[in-house]
């Protein structure tokens, strides 16, 4: 069985910089509001991680839209 570096991982679950990097901000702000109302829950940080990490997603893949886009166009298969 092969194993998986991180950019066949990220491959694979689809994820991807801008979707991981979105997500710590998300958590992390949320987690400030969790701690600003005093709980020691997490649903704040759980919320807007998701949140984030789908907007960044979407955009993500638009920017894979126009890569294909223009790939097919002038035959790059990058």
């Amino acid at each position: 069985m092969k194993v998986l570096n991180t950019n066949e991982m990220m491959a694979v679950s689809g994820a991807g910089f801008l979707s991981n990097t979105a997500g710590m901000i998300g958590g992390a702000l949320g987690g400030v509001v969790d701690a600003i109302l005093g709980g020691n829950k997490t649903t704040f940080a759980d919320m807007s991680r998701k949140a984030c990490q789908a907007v960044a997603g979407f955009v993500e893949s638009g920017f894979n839209v126009v890569k294909n886009l223009f790939g097919g166009l002038f035959g790059s298969k990058a």
